[in-house]
């Protein structure tokens, strides 16, 4: 049996295992912090092992919730993706592909008409949406900012295996940034009325879709002020973990 001295220094090396294993977690959830770091202090480890930061700057993780995907397909395709249900399925497809398999339900960011887009049917989620990088960087802290921040904090570049995409760098989407189906045409002229590809069934050059820039972080991410894409076109679909 352990005596006092014994079990006090014991308890010491625990303290100081556990210790140095938040202070690894934190930097490695601060990353994605960028500059703001300096700034940040541990507030509190979730059961998850998820780090809050209190940031003087504002920025900081402030949910316990276990984080969510996203990711940018890394294949492109034309228009007709089989409907909203056959873009779902698409991005479930590029998540099961992966070695090892990223778990979870994914859907695509796209909508065809009211009642379709992510506000709609996406599962809200009180936790951040993070890339599938080396350090899991944030994209929006929660579902509620997913919907009603125009920005996102980066951009969403890289795919389902970890990797930054090459062209084409354009999704479909016909998503506004609150997450919502675009009934307006909006855009460079000549507008065009149906912006979805015929409900995403369409491949035909006469059709047209709207879609996001890859590459952006402000509001063009989803909903690219430029003409819309004929939808013999090849674009990617954003992936969202549900």
């Amino acid at each position: 049996m352990l005596n006092y001295s014994h079990r006090v220094l014991v308890s010491f090396f625990i303290f100081l295992f556990v210790s140095v294993s938040y202070a690894q977690e934190a930097k490695v959830v601060a990353a994605s912090f960028g500059d703001y770091i300096d700034q940040c202090e541990v507030s509190t480890v979730c059961v998850d092992g998820a780090v809050n930061l209190i940031c003087p700057s504002g920025i900081s993780r402030i949910s316990c919730a276990s984080p969510k995907n996203v990711f940018i397909t890394s294949v492109a395709y034309n228009g007709n993706l089989g409907g909203v249900e056959g873009a779902d399925a698409i991005c479930q497809q590029h998540a099961d592909s992966t070695t090892p398999q990223i778990e979870g339900k994914y859907l695509a960011w796209i909508a065809a008409e009211d009642g379709t887009a992510p506000a709609d049917r996406f599962t809200p989620h009180n936790g951040e949406y993070q890339l599938l990088d080396e350090i899991r960087t944030v994209v929006h802290t929660d579902f509620t900012e997913l919907i009603s921040a125009e920005d996102t904090l980066k951009a969403i570049n890289i795919d389902e295996n970890g990797d930054t995409i090459p062209v084409p760098r354009s999704t479909w989407t016909n998503v506004t940034t609150f997450g919502l189906f675009r009934t307006s045409p909006g855009g460079i002229p000549p507008f065009v009325v149906d912006q979805t590809c015929d409900s995403w069934q369409s491949s035909s050059p006469d059709a047209r879709g709207r879609g996001g820039l890859v590459f952006s972080s402000d509001a063009s991410w989803t909903d690219d002020p430029g003409a819309a894409a004929q939808c013999d076109e090849v674009r990617r679909l954003y992936c969202f973990q549900q």
